[in-house]
């Protein structure tokens, strides 16, 4: 019984894992800036970041618990496979099921690793996704503002240069 729920959570890491690799693939690709800054403000405005922090720290908390007992087992393991050898051979077959235990839980740990990782990576690339699209609206606006102050300086101009054609008329 306690195979079949550790085979459970390790199947449910990996699923898990595999879910990440998606969600990061779809991060990373070469996307045009509108659509990129479109899943962004997406982001942003349902609060899906809000939404998923709670989730995500018990994913953290539920991960590093796997990290620490896949440890604390290949450890436990690796001290009775020591154990075994030092012994005698009349045990082949139970070194070998430890062996094969052993490498279960050294993929466990990867498994955990790995996961905790790019649950890090899809946070801060959500984060600089979000900066990136504030930023942009920002150049847009300073645009607006740009282009606004300089069609008022040209109708200054335009105005000081007739004012100074209309003077100079009159002087001659």
């Amino acid at each position: 019984k306690q195979q079949k729920m550790a085979t459970v959570v390790w199947s449910t890491v990996f699923g898990f894992l595999i879910c990440e690799l998606s969600i990061v693939a779809v991060l990373v690709l070469p996307l045009p800036r509108k659509i990129r800054n479109f899943i962004a403000r997406s982001i942003s405005r349902f609060r899906i970041g809000d939404r998923l922090a709670r989730v995500s720290q018990w994913i953290t908390f539920a991960l590093v618990g796997a990290l620490v007992e896949s440890v604390t087992t290949m450890r436990r393991l690796k001290d009775d496979k020591d154990q075994m050898i030092a012994m005698t051979d009349r045990q082949n077959y139970n070194l070998d099921m430890l062996k094969q235990r052993l490498y279960r839980s050294e993929r466990n740990i990867y498994l955990a690793a790995f996961s905790l990782t790019l649950l890090f990576i899809i946070a801060r690339l959500v984060e600089l996704m979000q900066e990136s699209a504030e930023m942009e609206q920002q150049m847009q606006e300073f645009k607006k503002q740009l282009d606004i102050a300089s069609e008022t300086i040209e109708q200054v101009q335009s105005s000081v240069t007739t004012a100074d054609n209309s003077s100079n008329k009159k002087k001659k």
